[in-house]
């Protein structure tokens, strides 16, 4: 009988579900992220960084080295911050280059749609190089998109 107990015991611990761990909010991932919140050389402002967090696409701009950076993801939960990093960055779509006239570029950046920055991306001479998904203290954040 006993036997029968312990066989009965270790069957409901194998049915058991394991715990799935509940994100952060997003106001608790964003409270050590270091960037820009305005700039007035090139005439720029951050959005808030709460917006980033479950996010699929997002657009920066470092005003000190000019490079403009796309970061996406392919996460069903979105991007998610960990202090000044970037989590769940798909690292073969997500592309930054340096921009020659920023002022330019940046304006189509701001107000376009996501097919029309792609097709002025590719128009840029300039190479594009992976991203390494962190955030300083000259980084404006342009856009937060969920497409």
């Amino acid at each position: 009988m006993l036997l029968d107990l312990d066989k009965l015991k270790s069957a409901a611990k194998a049915q058991r579900k394991t715990r799935v761990k509940q994100p952060k909010a997003a106001d608790k991932q964003v409270s050590k992220v270091k960037y820009k919140k305005e700039d007035s050389e090139f005439k720029l402002a951050s959005i808030n960084p709460v917006q980033i967090v479950g996010k699929t696409r997002l657009y920066t701009f470092n005003t000190k080295s000019r490079m403009l950076t796309e970061y996406i993801t392919q996460s069903v939960g979105g991007f998610e911050i960990s202090g000044t990093s970037i989590k769940n960055i798909d690292s073969i779509n997500s592309r930054t280059v340096k921009l020659r006239k920023p002022n330019e570029f940046l304006a189509l950046v701001l107000t376009k749609s996501v097919k029309q920055i792609h097709i002025a991306w590719d128009t840029l001479t300039t190479k594009s190089s992976v991203p390494n998904g962190r955030l300083n203290d000259d980084t404006i954040l342009l856009k937060a998109l969920d497409k």
